[in-house]
């Protein structure tokens, strides 16, 4: 046991190094591979030190211990095979409309992510040329222009018409991206579905494929009763940190009220 403990520690440190150099020390949560590479050490250590104090430790210490370290590694894969099955759903065909969520605009233009989901959006254009995409995305402080304007004025360029596109620049979070933008998609099908009941029409949410699962609970609490995933791929090397830091943003937002995992 402890020398499982020790090789996943170091696993952890290695990839915190591989993070740090391939993206840099200021990527989003990678101090979490520090802190399970000190977590999986301190295991190791009190494996190796349990039998020397067999007699000196009650029981229930390091019954208490073991559980709760594992325990904890059981949260995180319960939440991470969902969020890797829904990363693999093929996307529906012949959508009406399909949400794309908004992502980090950088000074120098698109990030990785953001540009993505947008040749994802291009792609699935192609096949499907009657969707109307909803882009959504606000700006933030340090983005120099809206989300949404960047990637309208992406899918604009690569020949996607403005009739297919509409504008959703307010929303701050992916709670309000969706909201937003159902918002949105209600006041267009009660004209364009007159006659049918526009809660029963499917529609799609575009975004990361580390991120669709949580987006598709967001969209069956804001009331969605149909949505449909389609997920743009991911960098392949920071995949796995991706889909942990994702694992944070479940929990979180199911305490918040904002999904629920039940």
């Amino acid at each position: 046991m402890e020398a499982i403990f020790l090789f996943f520690s170091f696993a952890c440190l290695i990839y915190f190094v591989i993070i740090v150099i391939y993206s840099g020390i200021g990527t989003s949560f990678c101090g979490i591979w520090l802190f399970f590479a000190a977590a999986s050490g301190l295991m190791a250590y009190f494996c190796a030190r349990t039998p020397m104090n067999r007699e000196r430790l009650p029981r229930r210490l390091p019954v208490a211990v073991f559980t709760t370290f594992f325990a904890g590694v059981a949260a995180f894969l319960c939440l991470m095979i969902p969020v890797m099955r829904a990363a693999r759903v093929p996307a529906e065909q012949g959508l009406p409309y399909v949400v794309v969520l908004g992502a980090k605009v950088e000074q120098d233009g698109l990030s990785t992510s953001l540009l993505k989901r947008l040749e994802t959006a291009c792609a699935y254009h192609k096949e499907n040329p009657e969707t109307i995409f909803i882009l959504s995305g606000g700006k933030g402080k340090d983005e120099p222009v809206p989300e949404a304007l960047a990637m309208y004025n992406y899918l604009y360029e690569q020949g996607v018409p403005a009739r297919n596109m509409r504008i959703e620049m307010f929303s701050e979070s992916t709670v309000e991206n969706i909201r937003y933008s159902l918002a949105q998609i209600d006041v267009e099908m009660e004209m364009r579905y007159r006659g049918k009941d526009p809660d029963r029409i499917p529609i799609g949410i575009l975004s990361s494929d580390f991120h669709i699962f949580r987006a598709m609970k967001i969209a069956e609490t804001e009331g969605c009763s149909e949505p449909r995933p389609i997920a743009a791929p991911s960098d392949s090397i920071l995949f796995l940190h991706l889909c942990v830091r994702e694992c944070a943003a479940i929990l979180k937002d199911h305490i918040l009220g904002n999904i629920s995992l039940l």
